[in-house]
């Protein structure tokens, strides 16, 4: 301390930047524990080298103006150096306004005040007075739905539900997410990112994919309905490839009597689809 004391006293009368140098290598302990009394940083792509770093020039610039006659400790006057660099960086680099900040912290606390009230209530349900006239939150019975913990986070912000949804819209539109972040980071076996998951323009739409295979699967279950002799006319035709001839042969009928039973089928098939996709559908 006294060292550190003496090389503040040389630099103030040199202004050596190798003084200074040396000072800010002797004070690197204290960029690291005010660092680490910040909160985890909001924002992708900052990590806590990032804020040492914006520490250690609150740090340079605490020593180049530090001043022993107000009569304050360089180590406490450099520490709020530090801390202020460091969040005045954290707050150039966020682009989420302010407010919505705001937002999401008040809905959080309100949200945990909330919980830990309804596990008091949950706690105490079997020897509390069943007509208290207290505030509670939502009863066991609805405490698991949604809209009642909306509720109960309404009533500690004093406002209503539908102001409650408006912030949580505008948090979700603040929320970012690296493409370089493993796609399951609890799972120690993966390597795959989220930019692993993005679809390839050359490749197929998901949302097509889904749908192919859906109106596959309401394809088989309609033709699995069908009488046993269109069954396997369809099956022989669009599934085997084979000619009405040789289905004909197959059955022993007529190709004309196969043409027939696959035209009524088909008309049996379509009708069968459009209810099936109607009840899917509701």
């Amino acid at each position: 301390m006294h060292d550190g004391t003496a090389l503040l006293e040389r630099y103030r009368e040199s202004r050596d930047p190798k003084i200074k140098q040396s000072l800010t290598l002797l004070h690197m302990a204290l960029v690291k524990r005010v660092a680490r009394g910040i909160p985890r940083p909001w924002i992708p792509g900052i990590d806590r080298e990032d804020i040492i770093s914006c520490g250690v020039i609150g740090l340079m610039e605490a020593i180049d103006s530090y001043d022993p006659a107000h009569g304050v400790r360089f180590e406490f006057y450099a520490a709020k150096r530090i801390r202020g660099a460091i969040l005045d960086y954290l707050r150039r680099m966020d682009w989420v306004p302010r407010s919505v900040r705001q937002k999401a912290r008040a809905i959080e606390r309100a949200s945990s005040a909330a919980e830990a009230a309804r596990a008091a209530v949950v706690t105490a349900g079997a020897t509390a007075d069943s007509d208290t006239t207290a505030y509670t939150p939502q009863t066991a019975e609805t405490s698991s739905n949604r809209r009642s913990r909306i509720q109960d986070i309404a009533a500690f912000l004093h406002s209503d539900v539908s102001t409650v949804y408006e912030w949580l819209q505008d948090i979700g539109r603040s929320i970012c997410v690296s493409l370089d972040a493993l796609a399951s980071p609890t799972e120690a076996d993966t390597d795959c990112t989220m930019y692993d998951f993005l679809r390839s323009p050359s490749g197929p739409d998901p949302a097509d994919c889904f749908q192919e295979s859906e109106t596959e699967a309401i394809l088989a279950e309609a033709v699995d309905s069908l009488p046993g002799r269109e069954a396997a006319v369809i099956r022989a035709f669009f599934y085997d490839g084979l000619s009405m001839g040789e289905i004909a042969d197959m059955l022993h009928v007529s190709e004309s009597r196969v043409t027939r039973v696959r035209t009524k089928a088909i008309t049996r098939l379509r009708g069968r689809m459009e209810r099936l996709r109607a009840q899917i559908a509701v």
